[in-house]
């Protein structure tokens, strides 16, 4: 049996194999990360991503987006505690300087 987790934010969805990979396009700000400023589009494009996610441990789920047009990906961490949860990201390039930090913040929620 394939599991799935879906990433859902506003009308965008990434669906991500738990402990396998799915294929599918999403249009976030901000994604695919660049290393130049200069040609950013104005307007978020689409993006093909292949998703993946597994669990870290009892509390974290791990999300692997690989822009498979590109040579980056994004690793979403989603932080479980009673009914909230805390999602961060770090992009392929922020994650090659520890000194720097993504520029999207984390996001908070809680359970419904």
């Amino acid at each position: 049996m394939l599991l799935t987790w879906v990433f859902t934010s506003g009308t965008q969805k990434v669906s991500c194999g738990l402990n396998s990979w799915h294929l599918g396009q999403a249009t976030f700000p901000g994604t695919p990360p660049r290393l130049i400023s200069g040609g950013k589009p104005k307007e978020p494009t689409i993006s093909k991503i292949a998703a993946h996610a597994t669990w870290v441990d009892a509390n974290t789920l791990q999300m692997t987006w690989r822009y498979t047009e590109t040579p980056h990906h994004d690793r979403v961490t989603c932080r479980f505690d009673g009914d909230t949860v805390t999602i961060t990201f770090l992009n392929s390039i922020t994650a090659m300087n520890p000194k720097a930090k993504d520029s999207r913040p984390p996001l908070k929620g809680r359970m419904s």
